[in-house]
């Protein structure tokens, strides 16, 4: 267990410091979680730049969010909260990424549809990305926001306020972040040189099919896509 442990702080940091690298986080922004047992959760601190965080200031907290163990001067993440409701509406999910990549961020400020229908890989392997109503970040209110779509979804754009995604792992829900703003900055050039258009309905259902058949997508995330492609 004590080798878990120092391995799954070992993967929190060097996610960190590639979501750091790669403008997906800046400063302290962003949080990262990992689900050790039934009751026990590792978090990253809060207050820290990812960049220089050390194994040995991430944090174990149980679900009232109560420190067991880690760093005492520091305090876990704010956005707890968030993570917490995951992995109660979760059982399946034992990882989530809270971060602040610009372009996902920046289609919720402009107020324009994040175009997920364009690219037929992300199609496939996560169906649509649903976008929540505004909330304060920090606030109680970040997990109420989620509710409706991450029992639905692996990965969730919140408002003015970035990107939450989940996995089986921390490596997992990093990959779903990577091709979710890769999405992005494809769409905002593809805008540029005259329009993101999107695939053709019997197409889109193809994928998400094909993504049920392949394990990537689940049967009640198919049916949902499904729906918002009739309404």
């Amino acid at each position: 267990m004590v080798k878990d442990v120092v391995r799954l702080k070992a993967s929190i940091v060097e996610v960190s410091k590639l979501m750091n690298s790669k403008g997906f986080i800046c400063a302290s922004d962003g949080n990262i979680s990992i689900k050790l047992a039934k009751d026990r959760f590792l978090i990253t601190p809060s207050g820290i730049n990812k960049a220089f965080m050390r194994a040995s200031d991430l944090i174990v907290i149980d679900s009232k969010a109560r420190v067991v163990s880690g760093n005492k001067k520091l305090k876990p993440s704010s956005e707890y909260r968030m993570h917490l409701k995951v992995y109660e509406m979760r059982p399946d999910v034992n990882a989530v990424i809270h971060s602040h990549p610009p372009y996902i961020t920046a289609y919720t400020i402009a107020g324009a549809p994040f175009p997920s229908n364009i690219l037929p890989e992300l199609i496939l392997t996560m169906g649509a990305i649903p976008i929540t109503t505004y909330s304060t970040p920090t606030s109680p209110d970040n997990a109420k926001i989620i509710e409706d779509h991450i029992k639905d979804y692996d990965a969730v754009v919140l408002k003015r306020h970035g990107l939450i995604t989940i996995g089986e792992d921390v490596y997992g829900a990093y990959n779903k972040l990577e091709k979710i703003e890769h999405a992005a900055l494809t769409g905002v050039i593809a805008k540029i040189m005259g329009g993101a258009n999107s695939l053709p309905k019997d197409e889109t259902e193809r994928l998400l099919d094909m993504g049920k058949e392949l394990g990537f997508l689940s049967d009640n995330c198919v049916t949902v896509c499904k729906k918002k492609l009739n309404d």
